[in-house]
């Protein structure tokens, strides 16, 4: 009986630990422990830094992402390497993207200064719903993002932003027809003190 009676106060206490604060320069971190990924997010001067540590046929990789708001892909360095994109449309109307529904760009990909690729990125707004990780819960916007280099159809892929901490807490991948290929959702978050 006293194992009832404690679990509710666990899962309280638990609770009591989940960040609610935006991802600010307070760096959150977001594991996933059974194929290990762990990615500390924060703000710096540049913008939303993202450092995801993974493990990849037994040996551990770093990639670090920049971007200026956490829907959009920017920045990617690894192995001495970075490819940067840009976008044409402003950014300002992302953060009322359940409002407007949908954010569509032409974009830019380079790397060195030279161009690799353009096309168009988009994203849509399709939903709210509620997810965990680990003991604690957000309320999500679940937005289907597309990047299409010119000529080519694009990957799609649904994105679980919680507006609550300003954050991507879980990724899809789908294919065309809507059928899920792969993802990333966490099983631990916390703020790193």
């Amino acid at each position: 009986m006293a194992f009832f009676l404690a679990l509710p106060a666990a899962q309280a206490h638990a609770a009591s630990s989940c960040p609610v604060e935006p991802v600010s320069v307070t760096p959150v971190e977001l594991t996933r422990m059974d194929s290990y990924i762990r990615n500390t997010q924060s703000w710096g001067p540049s913008g939303f830094v993202t450092t995801s540590l993974s493990e990849r046929s037994g040996k551990r990789v770093t990639t670090t992402y920049l971007t200026q708001h956490p829907l959009l892909p920017g920045s990617l360095s690894r192995d001495g390497m970075r490819i940067d994109l840009s976008y044409d449309s402003p950014l300002e109307d992302i953060p009322r993207l359940k409002t407007i529904k949908r954010w569509r760009s032409g974009y830019t990909a380079s790397m060195d200064g030279e161009v690799l690729e353009r096309g168009t990125f988009e994203l849509r707004y399709k939903h709210s719903t509620s997810i965990y990780v680990g003991a604690c819960r957000y309320i999500v916007w679940v937005v289907q993002q597309q990047m299409s280099p010119e000529g080519r159809p694009g990957d799609i892929f649904e994105q679980h932003f919680s507006p609550e901490l300003s954050t991507i807490i879980g990724t899809m991948k789908k294919s065309a027809e809507g059928k899920r290929l792969s993802g990333v959702f966490f099983d631990q978050i916390r703020v790193v003190e």
